[in-house]
């Protein structure tokens, strides 16, 4: 039985090979199947916006699976304040050149995939239909770069 015909299944992973990813994403997203989506989500900022713009009419979660960003070790570094925010804030630690921020994962070969399929099953439990440690957006945001560079560089785009 198909993945996305079973009613005992919440959540697909989609681990194709990238060009296949939108079309299977589409697919379980039809099928109103949450969906992680692996690296990368699409193959340009088009077919990214399709997936998430799919995922938000439907009610459904929807990620991009780039394991690293899901690991605890990023949470650190999201909390490091930014050039924006320095004349907002004062620092809550020395702030001198020779302070060292450090982060220690005990282990890290692919342990992020537990991890981002738990932020998953908490997302979706939860009610949320996207995860703070990858939204949407910021992947559709990275492949415009990505087209960007593609075009400056005189390299075709995916087909529509």
């Amino acid at each position: 039985m198909s993945a996305t015909a079973a009613t005992d299944v919440d959540v697909v992973s989609v681990a194709t090979g990238h060009t296949a990813h939108l079309a299977c994403a589409r697919l379980t997203l039809e099928c109103g199947k949450h969906t992680l989506v692996e690296k990368p989500l699409a193959l340009d900022a088009h077919q990214a916006t399709e997936i998430a713009e799919l995922a938000a009419a439907r009610g459904l979660f929807c990620a991009e699976a780039l394991w690293t960003f899901f690991l605890p070790r990023f949470d650190v570094v999201r909390q490091v304040p930014t050039p924006a925010s320095w004349a907002r804030s004062t620092p809550s630690w020395p702030a001198t050149a020779s302070t060292p921020l450090g982060f220690t994962d005990p282990r890290t070969a692919h342990d992020g995939l537990h991890i981002e399929a738990a932020e998953t099953a908490r997302c979706i439990t939860s009610g949320r239909l996207q995860t703070s440690c990858r939204t949407p957006a910021d992947s559709i945001t990275t492949l415009r770069v990505m087209d960007d560079i593609r075009t400056l560089c005189g390299i075709p785009h995916p087909p529509r």
